[in-house]
């Protein structure tokens, strides 16, 4: 699926699911598709072969040839607050910005992400690619890009790419560590990230959809 809104803005939002995740793209996408209309940008959804470790970051690598910025939103994310623009993710030209884990700790998180296309993107590429020869998958590559270039790198609060809500805790299975930054309404999303599909779609229809 592709939707172009406005030839003006150089962005695409960049969203995507394998056969396993397209129930929960399903529910997500209609908040994807409304931000790129607010904001005027490029919308494109791709199918995912299943094979997560890499294929995200090296599709919006692809994509962002393109584009002056192309951010990717995961299938498991809703965008509830189409208040932010693309320039409130970047930092000058560090090419990539992500936001902490959702755990107490200091490494990045790539279930949201955005490339900036800048003089330094071909040189983050190359790092990523190059980690990802010893990494079991594309977050452990980046945080090594993280911690060898830290300047290639903008690493954002939770509340812009990675808050995760509350609710999320009552159905995770096997899972007891906190949510550091928990969902609010002034997040640009909620992650629904380590729960079953039918719990993601329970808590996105019963909890979430008004903020759409």
């Amino acid at each position: 699926m592709v939707a172009s809104n406005s030839e003006s803005v150089n962005t695409l939002v960049l969203t995507g699911a394998s056969q396993s995740m397209s129930d929960v793209l399903a529910v997500t996408l209609p908040s994807k598709l409304e931000y790129s209309r607010i904001h005027g940008y490029d919308f494109k959804s791709i199918t995912l072969n299943g094979d997560l470790q890499f294929e995200r970051p090296l599709q919006a690598f692809e994509q962002a040839k393109n584009y002056d910025a192309c951010i990717w939103v995961d299938a498991d994310a809703v965008i509830t607050n189409t208040n932010y623009a693309i320039e409130d993710f970047l930092d000058g030209n560090k090419p990539f910005s992500a936001s902490l884990d959702w755990t107490d700790v200091q490494t990045i998180s790539m279930g949201n992400f955005v490339i900036q296309h800048t003089d330094k993107t071909y040189e983050l590429f190359n790092q990523f690619v190059y980690f990802c020869q010893n990494s079991v998958h594309d977050q452990d590559a980046m945080n090594c890009v993280l911690n060898s270039n830290p300047e290639l790198i903008n690493v954002l609060p939770r509340k812009y790419l990675n808050a995760v809500p509350s609710i999320v805790k009552k159905y995770r299975v096997n899972e007891e560590r906190d949510i550091v930054y928990p969902w609010d309404d002034s997040c640009f999303l909620a992650h629904l990230t380590t729960v079953s599909n039918e719990y993601r779609i329970k808590i996105i229809k019963e909890n979430l959809l008004t903020q759409i």
